[in-house]
């Protein structure tokens, strides 16, 4: 009788152990085809964050400024720049958003001096950056990524005297 229990418990022992393995591999395999979902979502977010990055940052920049005579569409060198006025403390300052080396740059400092565009802060990564007035009160950009894809933006703006065109 002894040696029946002894095999009854060799037999659950094996069934308890096969069972675990299939477990551990069940589980192994749900997590590798978890994996592979993740990078694709990560590798799907990390594309439209770099298309929808720049527009987004301009519209945001475009509205805090929108005031008369705040926004003005320049030309720096051979780029086109987005120019931003504020006056602070009775001093007028300038913000000049534009493309240069592979990025997207701002640039922020006292209206009337003179800088690099190179000098400018690397926003987001971008080839080419284009900014046009379409009358009065439209101003077209256009952000080409890194990767080639080309983003436009009609901005409106709503104040009273609309942007200005310096060449």
């Amino acid at each position: 009788m002894r040696k029946i229990q002894t095999e009854n418990h060799t037999i659950n022992t094996i069934f308890v152990l096969v069972l675990f393995c299939v477990f551990a591999v069940a589980v192994l395999l749900v997590l590798l085809a978890g994996t592979g979902a993740y990078q694709d979502i990560a590798g799907r977010m990390e594309r439209q964050y770099e298309e929808r990055t720049c527009l987004a940052y301009l519209d945001a920049k475009v509205r805090h400024y929108d005031e008369a005579g705040m926004v003005a569409v320049e030309t720096m060198g051979e780029c086109d720049v987005l120019a931003l006025y504020e006056d602070i403390d009775g001093v007028r300052y300038k913000t000049l958003i534009y493309c240069a080396d592979g990025y997207v740059r701002e640039l922020f400092f006292e209206d009337g001096l003179q800088f690099l565009p190179e000098d400018g802060q690397p926003v987001v990564p971008a080839k080419a950056l284009q900014v046009i007035q379409k009358g009065d009160t439209l101003i077209q950009l256009t952000c080409i990524g890194e990767d080639g894809q080309q983003e436009e933006l009609l901005l409106y703006l709503r104040s009273g005297k609309g942007a200005e065109f310096y060449a």
